[in-house]
């Protein structure tokens, strides 16, 4: 697999390293060196612990902190893993202030803790699973956790009047239940009413009022929300699209299509839902797949990855061509797309005159992109993926690239001062030294050592301001969640 085609969708880390300073004892603040890296955060000049780690204790990495109002959620466990990013095989829900202060002991076995508009005010959490009974939980850890449904945190859909669930009972085929919200909370767990007994689970779209889906039968269907009135909205269907707000459907008719299903595709059809106008979008027999349908435009691709294909404006049909040999990364803007080639090369494209731009032909992965530049990490094709590699930014005004930073892991961040942070020299566990990179002079500093992000999506977090790193320490009486604020340069 070419390790350059691998372009990440969350935002992207960085890990610089070099010869910096020792890394403070966390709470010692200045006390080692000079302290000149850090400015103070929570009255502490350094790193400041916000919850402090039992011997064997670490965080869920799936959940890894939520700011609520003005308390801090944090949920433990203790043991092995099978896999890390489901976290430890047990859970504790931990509350504090917003600098660690007042430490509350909520709930055991929650495994994730959440507000919903539809229930102001109200602390909602998941036990057993992610997927299991969703209970109400009191925020001041008085009272036990109360269960509002069973089997409630399967979510698929918050609608207006409840929430609803596609629960599978066969091999793609499952029945749709709906639960209302209840008036009282304290008046017991609610039950699900079944909407529809069968439809095919992989082909099923959830909105705030309706659900569409296949039936058994390969009829698009449309169950409306709260009372579960259904109707056929397209009957021989292979499989459809809709788009978020709801005016437009777009499907592959089953009547045309081959019976193999590795064949020519058939008709792609979109309608129109406000004038019921429907369109032929390609006719087969094609290679054109359904990749997504917005309020703005369908996406046609050609099933081989640098086959080319057809964005088509909605509501004017106005289509614009990507050809051969191109695969679209980023929509920048309409006239500004960044398209990878199977040359490995990176070009930018004005899709309206057909004109490219060549970024650059070096080998790399883009992993973030924005109107104005791409970044793009660079390592040994054979290296392991705890190996670092140079972060570049290249200006998509054709400027010349710059260098940000020597050595850099998967995950890294910024500051408000463009001031890169990420993890080096990580160990087996994935923990390493937390450093701060200056991108003028390419200079490491270490912030500290034993550190991980609080979830396995990276560092985006709400519990700390965006000049302020918050990070997972294990390290002996060290270990916990901590936060650090360099200082500003």
């Amino acid at each position: 697999m070419r390790w350059s085609s691998l372009v990440a969708g969350l935002v992207p880390l960085l890990s610089l390293a070099g010869c910096g300073p020792e890394p403070a004892v966390p709470g010692e603040g200045s006390e080692h060196g000079e302290g000149s890296e850090y400015a103070e955060v929570c009255g502490t000049l350094g790193p400041h612990r916000m919850l402090e780690f039992a011997p064997g204790e670490w965080l869920h990495s799936r959940f890894g902190g939520e700011r609520i109002g003005d308390r801090l959620y944090f949920i433990t466990g203790t043991g092995e893993a099978q896999y890390p990013e489901l976290g430890p095989p047990d859970a504790t829900v931990y509350s504090t202030g917003l600098c660690g202060e007042d430490r509350r002991h909520l709930a055991d076995d929650i495994r994730w803790v959440f507000t919903r508009d539809n229930f102001p005010g109200v602390l909602l959490g998941c036990r057993g699973t992610i997927d299991g009974p969703l209970f109400v939980l009191d925020p001041a850890g008085m009272a036990a956790p109360r269960l509002l449904a069973p089997a409630g945190c399967r979510v698929d859909e918050w609608a207006t009047h409840g929430f609803v669930q596609v629960e599978e009972y066969a091999e793609d085929i499952g029945r749709v239940l709906f639960y209302s919200y209840p008036t009282d909370l304290g008046a017991g767990s609610i039950s699900p009413v079944v909407l529809a007994e069968a439809i095919q689970v992989r082909h099923h779209v959830l909105r705030a009022d309706e659900v569409l889906a296949l039936d058994p039968d390969d009829n698009l269907i449309r169950i409306a929300l709260p009372d579960g009135q259904i109707t056929v909205e397209q009957a021989g269907v292979r499989a459809f699209l809709a788009s978020q707000d709801g005016r437009y459907l777009a499907w592959e008719d089953l009547a045309t299509a081959d019976d193999d299903p590795q064949g020519t595709l058939g008709d792609l059809v979109l309608r129109d839902r406000e004038t019921g106008v429907e369109t032929v979008l390609a006719a087969a027999p094609h290679h054109l797949r359904m990749a997504r349908l917005s309020s703005e435009r369908i996406e046609l691709w050609h099933r081989d990855e640098f086959g080319g294909g057809n964005l088509i404006a909605l509501p004017s049909f106005a289509a614009t061509e990507v050809p051969p040999h191109r695969r679209l990364v980023f929509t920048l803007s309409d006239r500004r797309w960044l398209m990878e080639g199977d040359d490995e090369a990176w070009y930018l494209r004005d899709p309206v005159d057909g004109t490219e731009v060549l970024l650059t032909a070096e080998p790399g992965r883009v992993n973030r992109a924005s109107v104005e530049f791409m970044y793009i990490l660079r390592r040994a094709e054979d290296a392991e993926p705890r190996e670092s590699s140079e972060l570049w930014r290249y200006p998509l005004d054709g400027g010349e690239p710059e260098q940000l930073a020597q050595r850099v892991t998967t995950d890294w961040s910024w500051l408000p001062d463009e001031r890169v942070y990420t993890l080096v020299d990580l160990d087996a566990e994935s923990f390493g030294d937390l450093v701060v990179i200056d991108p003028e002079t390419l200079e490491e500093r270490r912030l500290d050592s034993r550190a991980k992000e609080l979830a396995w999506f990276g560092w985006v977090t709400n519990i700390v301001e965006d000049d302020t790193i918050a990070y997972q320490v294990l390290d002996g009486d060290r270990s916990g969640v901590w936060i650090v604020r360099p200082a500003s340069e």
